[in-house]
This record gives C-alpha cells, sequence and structure tokens, in this order.
C-alpha cells in the first residue's frame, strides 16, 4: 500500500459484515506508527483487546508491505522487514470472515493484496 497523503490507513481483517467485529492493522503518517488494533476484534467482554504499536519510518517513496499471518487466536504482522507485532483475537461471530482496506483522507492506494489459506499438516508427516 502507498500511503500517500491520508493520515492513516491500513486493512482490516475478521471483518463482520455489519462492522461489529474488526481486527484493524494501521498506518499513522504524522507519528509513524504501525498499529495493531485488537479492541474491536470480539463481542465478548471476557476477549479483552489491545493497540500494539511500534515505530515504523517509512523512507520517501516507501510502500507500507504487510505480511500478516492469521493461526487461530494469533495475528502476526510483519511490516517492511523491520517490525513485528503480535496479537490475540476471539472473534464470536461466524460471519466475522471479511477483509477490508480503508483509508483516512485521500491519497492512500493499494497497489496489491494476496491472499493464500494455508493447510494444515497431519502431525504424522511431521515425524522423521
Amino acid at each position: 500500500m502507498d500511503p500517500g497523503d491520508a493520515k492513516e490507513s491500513g486493512i482490516s481483517l475478521r471483518r463482520s459484515p455489519d462492522a461489529t467485529e474488526e481486527t484493524t492493522i494501521s498506518y499513522h503518517a504524522a507519528t509513524h506508527q504501525i498499529v495493531l488494533a485488537t479492541t474491536r476484534s470480539s463481542l465478548s467482554p471476557d476477549a479483552g483487546g489491545g493497540i500494539y504499536q511500534d515505530v515504523l519510518k517509512l523512507n520517501p517513496g516507501e510502500p507500507l508491505r504487510l505480511t500478516v499471518f492469521l493461526d487461530g487466536s494469533v495475528v502476526e504482522v510483519f511490516a517492511n522487514g523491520r517490525i513485528c507485532l503480535t496479537g490475540r483475537i476471539y472473534p464470536t461471530k461466524s460471519d466475522s470472515r471479511g477483509v477490508g482496506i480503508f483509508a483516512k483522507e485521500d491519497g492512500a492506494r493499494l497497489r496489491s493484496l494476496d491472499a493464500y489459506e494455508l493447510k494444515a499438516i497431519s502431525p504424522n508427516r511431521l515425524s522423521a
């Protein structure tokens, strides 16, 4: 993603159609922060949620490159090969499966998006 002049841009994961549940990964240009927000990842009051963030100063013209792994309740975000954020999510809605892109203010542009589903390997195949 090219953040351009957008104040904030990013992706939402495990998003329900009505957006009551979602996990967001965003880049805040003014503070150079990459943020994983799990505060709206679940409707359950017991699920908790949090904000995980770190500084990611993009060089002029450098796009935001995210590699995201969702494995059960774990979300791992790798940003530009320099930052890693990890959080836990517990969506309660069976339809919390969507993905969305967002930007606050104009200027952000999605360059590409690839999604892959990993298949589980039987424990028997792992033994030597």
